[in-house]
């Protein structure tokens, strides 16, 4: 090795409040790229999405869920979702956006609205998790040296 000092990561799991945020925060980060990249998703088929007029065929009241139907080239597709007021009837006209080259991919609220307001919150939440992440190796570095510092060993000779 390089002479430089080393630190087990077992001495440092000790109750430092750093330590307590490493591990949350990789957790938080994994979960938040998970939701980073459905909105961008969304927010990319927002780029292409078409809107077609779609027939409210059932309601689930205990979800708040509306199922419907709608037509696209020669093919019907089905989809399930939450309005923007929640005011939809059975049998309704309402529109539903999709994406033209997957029209499976379908929701009654437009996707880069969606997209957009999924993307807020988790960009925050990397940032402070970020924070814990960066804060975590400098702790590391700084008590790695501060344990081959002169001054952390009164037994040596100045």
């Amino acid at each position: 090795m390089d002479g430089a000092p080393t630190y087990k990561i077992e001495e440092l799991a000790g109750s430092r409040w750093w330590w307590l945020l490493f591990a949350p925060s990789i957790a938080l980060c994994l979960s938040a790229l998970v939701v980073v990249r459905e909105g961008l998703h969304d927010v990319t088929i927002g780029d292409r999405e078409l809107v077609a007029s779609a027939r409210v065929t059932s309601y689930d009241p205990e979800n708040h869920l509306y199922s419907y139907v709608f037509t696209y080239g020669e093919g019907q597709y089905a989809g399930n979702g939450h309005p923007l007021d929640g005011t939809l009837r059975v049998g309704q006209q309402t529109p539903t956006y999709f994406d033209p080259i997957a029209p499976q991919d379908n929701a009654l609220i437009d996707f880069r609205s969606s997209g957009r307001s999924t993307l807020f919150g988790p960009t925050w939440l990397l940032g402070v998790c970020a924070i814990a992440l960066v804060v975590f190796p400098l702790k590391l570095r700084q008590r790695a040296l501060a344990a081959t510092s002169p001054l952390a060993h009164p037994s040596a000779s100045i």
